[in-house]
């Protein structure tokens, strides 16, 4: 909920004695916007648009190659949940983004990439291309709708976060991190 405040000018002209005269007087009033609240991820709400595990995530799990965590329902990476990311082999459609809105959702990952770290994306899990943080993605309606994989050729342990910002109009946005350990 939101809370604009409008100062409202009255302006009233009044008749004296054939004279016209011009009075102001200022009323000041809270005007209450109600505005739908769109959780990408919580553990109390369903989400809409939210990040979670893709198709062969249990597979490179199993492998030591990534590791998450999911909560809620529908299961949701939530909001500072760490990713860990191991080198052994490239990692390809390790997550993937959920929209479950009837409209489009713009997407930018933000964040500084190591030398190193790839993150790979596309809305086919067979085959991700190369993604240049802070490029706007448009999640279509339906689910699931990106695939994201981290490829990673360095051995030196490395802490970064990237910063999924989702955008459902203009004016109403969210961010989420995540926290990405490689070899940690």
């Amino acid at each position: 909920m939101r809370g604009n405040h409008l100062i409202l000018k009255i302006f009233s002209t009044m008749m004296i004695i054939g004279i016209t005269v011009l009075a102001i007087s200022s009323v000041s009033f809270a005007l209450i916007v109600f505005v739908s609240d769109y959780p990408t991820s919580s553990t109390s709400l369903n989400p809409v648009v939210f990040l979670n595990e893709g198709p062969s995530y249990s597979n490179q799990k199993t492998l030591g190659l990534v590791s998450t965590s999911e909560t809620g329902s529908p299961p949701n990476i939530v909001n500072g949940t760490i990713i860990y990311i191991n080198n052994t082999a490239p990692i390809l459609a390790t997550l993937e983004t959920n929209n479950t809105l009837s409209t489009n959702v713009n997407l930018w990952i933000n964040g500084t990439l190591p030398s190193g770290v790839t993150i790979c994306n596309s809305s086919s899990s067979v085959t991700l291309g190369n993604y240049i943080p802070g490029t706007r993605i448009i999640l279509k309606p339906g689910s699931p709708d990106q695939y994201f994989g981290f490829g990673v050729t360095t051995i030196s342990p490395i802490t970064f976060t990237l910063f999924f910002d989702y955008q459902f109009s203009p004016g109403i946005s969210v961010t989420y991190s995540y926290p990405i350990y490689v070899n940690e």
